[in-house]
């Protein structure tokens, strides 16, 4: 989020964070998300240094779906 030197996207992501983080804590002790995670968030990075609306949006759904896919797995 610092990455975009945006305030608002900064703010925001800081809200969502804090909303998320124990069930983000609590996927991440219960599966291997960690690496996953940091992946996910360096290929969003790169995205947002190259400035390409398109590859941004690609690393963001990219990202969301494989936590979403990870949350299914501990819900069940």
């Amino acid at each position: 989020m610092e990455a975009t030197k945006n305030p608002l996207i900064i703010r925001i992501s800081r809200a969502v964070e804090e909303l998320f983080f124990s069930s983000i804590r609590r996927t991440i002790s219960k599966i291997e998300g960690r690496q996953w995670g940091v992946e996910g968030h360096r290929n969003i990075i790169k995205a947002i240094e190259g400035n390409d609306a398109n590859r941004i949006r690609e690393a963001v759904v990219m990202s969301l779906d494989r936590w979403s896919k990870d949350l299914d797995k501990v819900d069940k």
